[in-house]
């Protein structure tokens, strides 16, 4: 009997765990790597990933990623399969940063991370009687959390309520409210009547869920709260009549809110309903029909639909809405996810009086989104009858969600005042009655402030910094730029420094070698900077990005060179803090190079400084601009360009030229304070704040005449300025919108 070993070399694999696929990556016993690929989520995904990783040679070890969400089912099978699983946790940022991010490289990172034992840890066990307890255990917390926020929306209304329903509800125990809560019948001739609105019953509410098991949750609490009302007011022997069988009556459909047909699911009149969906295969199927008379009346609706930007869209989702706006805007695909849910409640109201109020992500009402997305609600008929602007939301979750979310309301029908929401600073919330609000929830008339190619008065122009794209082998630290000019001082000449976002706002120091076509020679005499050139067309050669790849042609140079400063350059940070009171603006001279974090102006005059440092211009950035969560995202064709300014008269740049030069004296004053130190909140020098304050009169006296109240009148003369600035620009509606009017039209009639 003779002994065979296996003689297969040793390999580890690494996983980035996904809902729909896995990506998967192998590297071999010197951590090379081997190869990578995708697989689906299922159980036949992960017997051909195990497959292809042992194709490879004998499967020592797998580091997954996030083994108790997404990576799951995944580290049962293969502990099944007897193969030792390491839970990796997140990379190091500064890793990250350098080598970027994306499905591939994040399994590249978890199979290095596995080799190595780094950022490993054992991961917990997901079966046996530990994980049923942990099952129970979530179940009953989220149970406990969903009936505490029920509650305290129930006492929230009665707060706020009418005196003849507050009074009797307020002093009720917590089962004597439910039960009446439950009993009540409105009067639908009413509908308009406060009052009336507060006594909704159980059995006026309609529901959409996406999964079984929320949806028959859902129908069970509906049920039961139902039942409880019929045993107090009817008797236990009724009430079991009607309870039994539990799907008598289908309140909550299960099914794709973006797919059905939401009139299928609550009609505006009759008692024959059918939920119906756009296409076959997303119909509900062995759904009991929703069996109710609709007398009329106006339909509310409201939800909380997943927060999603157009990057983070999975296929399916993108799906979802190509198939309601593929027809309506060619920019489709830049919208957000709840842009879906608002268009199918604007289809809903075309034939129905109605209402319909969404937690929804800010930057629906920020930016480029809203030139796309807010004329085909507006001529759909509908307007914003109540908002709350950009906050953060947290819930009740021990991880805590803090997204940064808007409040919005449309509706086909207006009362002759709408209700703007907003935090104040000391976090009060604040409410403001307006005739109109407009799609960047501002007070005003409807309109869409469009992207500008250039400025259309005087002002410089502003242009993007310039991009590397190098793998960070034309940049030095202090201590590399030393180490080369000792070696080789003629190299200063193309050494400049450079100006990151960090750099500029915090102060950090970076050089960059910028090497004239020229004068490429005389630098590759040098030995180190050749080595670096030489990477850098390495980098770029084997670079996926096929933009990328042309630029190992010209590897002495940063690959998109905007321009260059003969004098100084105005700088201008692309994102920024919300927690100052001023944008970033500086000055450079002529030897730093301006990266592409940035934006600037190229030998501007000094008065461009006092417009982009002033209050007006941040709340105009503030409004029309997209935001990171709460941090500004600046744009020059959308914030630069369209920011209205009166015409300046010699004298008006003469005025705005001192008061900039007086702003960067203050901050010459406390050099080297860095623009994070100099413009916190809590410590920013009162010389510093005065001379804002002086450019905020200067500038804003040549608006009005005086010192604006606050920021709403600002943004409120921002956007009359606006549309006068625009009103001869007349656009043709695109035929989309057009027949949508018409549509509208016709209904009405």
């Amino acid at each position: 009997m003779s002994l065979q070993l296996d003689n297969s070399p040793a390999v580890v694999g690494g996983v980035d765990t996904h809902k729909e696929l896995h990506v998967a990556a192998v590297v071999d016993h010197h951590d090379r790597l081997l190869g990578s690929a995708s697989f689906p989520t299922t159980r036949h995904g992960y017997k051909t990933m195990l497959a292809w990783m042992r194709s490879f040679g004998t499967l020592r070890q797998v580091g997954i990623e996030c083994t108790g969400t997404y990576g799951a089912g995944l580290l049962r099978y293969l502990q099944q399969a007897g193969i030792t699983v390491l839970e990796v946790t997140a990379p190091d940022k500064t890793v990250r940063r350098k080598r970027g991010k994306n499905d591939t490289i994040d399994a590249e990172n978890a199979a290095h991370a596995a080799y190595a034992g780094l950022r490993t840890v054992t991961p917990k066990t997901r079966d046996g009687m530990i994980e049923s307890l942990r099952v129970l255990k979530v179940c009953r917390k989220t149970a406990i959390a969903a009936r505490r926020i029920a509650l305290q929306i129930v006492q929230m209304q009665i707060i706020s309520a009418p005196d003849e329903l507050r009074e009797p509800l307020r002093r009720m125990t917590r089962m004597q409210l439910i039960r009446t809560l439950a009993a009540w019948r409105p009067d639908l001739s009413g509908y308009r009547n406060v009052t009336t609105a507060y006594r909704i019953p159980l059995t006026n509410f309609r529901g959409i869920e996406l999964r079984d098991f929320p949806a028959e949750i859902a129908r069970l609490a509906l049920i039961i709260a139902e039942f409880q009302c019929d045993v107090l007011y009817r008797g236990q022997k009724e009430a079991l009549a009607e309870f039994l069988p539990l799907n008598a009556e289908n309140w909550i459909v299960c099914g794709n809110a973006l797919r059905l047909d939401w009139l299928s699911v609550c009609p505006p009149t009759g008692t024959d309903v059918k939920v119906r969906g756009d296409d076959l295969f997303e119909t509900p199927l062995e759904q009991a029909e929703i069996d109710f008379e609709n007398e009329g009346g106006e339909t509310y609706i409201c939800g909380n639909p997943p927060y999603l930007g157009s990057t983070w869209q999975t296929d399916h989702q993108k799906a979802d809405l190509e198939a309601i706006f593929v027809k309506r805007a060619k920019n489709w695909k830049s919208l957000d996810y709840v842009a879906g849910w608002f268009m199918k409640a604007a289809d809903y109201g075309t034939h129905t009086q109605s209402s319909a109020a969404f937690v929804s992500t800010n930057s629906i009402c920020q930016g480029a989104q809203v030139s796309i997305f807010a004329p085909l609600l507006f001529f759909s008929g509908h307007q914003i009858s109540f908002a709350h602007t950009s906050f953060k939301w947290t819930n009740l979750a021990s991880h805590n969600a803090g997204v940064t979310v808007a409040i919005i309301s449309i509706s086909n029908h207006q009362t002759k005042l709408r209700r703007l929401f907003s935090v104040a600073v000391d976090g009060s919330t604040i409410e403001k009655q307006v005739d109109f609000i407009n799609a960047y929830l501002v007070p005003g008339q409807d309109v869409i402030v469009s992207p500008l190619s250039k400025p259309a008065d005087g002002r410089g122009v502003m242009e993007w910094g310039n991009k590397p794209t190098d793998g960070g082998n034309l940049f030095l630290t202090p201590d590399e730029r030393d180490a080369i000019l000792r070696e080789s001082p003629e190299a200063a000449r193309f050494i400049k420094r450079f100006l990151g976002a960090q750099e500029f706002i915090r102060g950090e120091q970076r050089y960059c070698l910028w090497i004239e076509d020229a004068e490429r020679d005389d630098a590759e005499a040098i030995p180190e900077l050749k080595r670096r050139t030489e990477a850098v067309a390495k980098m770029r050669a084997e670079s996926k990005a096929a933009e990328t790849r042309p630029a190992a042609a010209f590897p002495h140079r940063f690959r998109q060179i905007q321009s260059v400063a003969k004098n100084y350059s105005l700088v201008v940070a692309r994102v920024s803090s919300e927690n100052r009171e001023y944008l970033p603006i500086g000055l450079a001279d002529d030897r730093t190079i301006i990266g592409d974090r940035n934006f600037a102006l190229y030998d501007a005059p000094l008065w461009n400084l006092a417009l982009i440092a002033s209050r007006l211009h941040w709340v105009w950035i503030g409004a029309v601009c997209v935001r990171l969560e709460m941090r500004f995202s600046y744009s020059n064709t959308l914030g630069w360009n369209t920011f209205p300014v009166p015409l300046l008269t010699e004298q008006n740049k003469a005025d705005l030229t001192a008061c900039a030069e007086g702003i960067l004296l203050a901050r010459e004053a406390h050099f080297p304070a860095t623009i994070a130190e100099l413009y916190d909140l809590e410590t920013m020098p009162d010389n510093l704040r005065h001379a804002h304050e002086r450019n905020d009169e200067v500038l804003e006296r040549i608006y009005i005449g005086r010192h604006f109240k606050n920021d709403t009148e600002r943004l409120e003369k921002l956007f009359d300025l606006y549309t006068k600035m625009t009103a001869g620009v007349v656009k043709p509606k695109p035929q989309h919108i057009r027949e949508t009017q018409k549509k509208h039209e016709r209904a009405i009639k």
